[in-house]
């Protein structure tokens, strides 16, 4: 029953780092599926829509994209939430003069 919150995230060349909070949280659990989603990618178009789990549409049940007919192609998980806490990050650059970096 832990859950995580992202705080911030940077990427660099070919990597991404993601720096996160967990912490043990009952009642915020079950909300974390609402974080996540598929995508639902054109495999034409490439168009694409970001489908909450549990919150699929007839256009995505048709198997068909809306803009051209073409055929969706299904990916994921990805997490959909921001990756970032705003908060987090002004805390964090107001009191970045105050650390001795070597």
């Amino acid at each position: 029953q832990l859950i995580i919150e992202p705080v911030l995230s940077l990427s660099a060349d070919f990597y991404i780092r993601l720096f996160l909070k967990v912490r043990k949280s009952p009642k915020k659990c079950s909300q974390t599926i609402k974080k996540v989603s598929l995508v639902y990618k054109c495999k034409e178009c490439q168009a694409f829509e970001l489908v909450q789990f549990g919150k699929v549409s007839s256009d995505q049940l048709s198997g068909e994209c809306k803009l051209c007919g073409g055929r969706w192609g299904i990916y994921g998980p990805i997490w959909s939430d921001p990756i970032q806490d705003y908060q987090f990050v002004d805390a964090l650059l107001e009191n970045l003069d105050s650390y001795k970096l070597k």
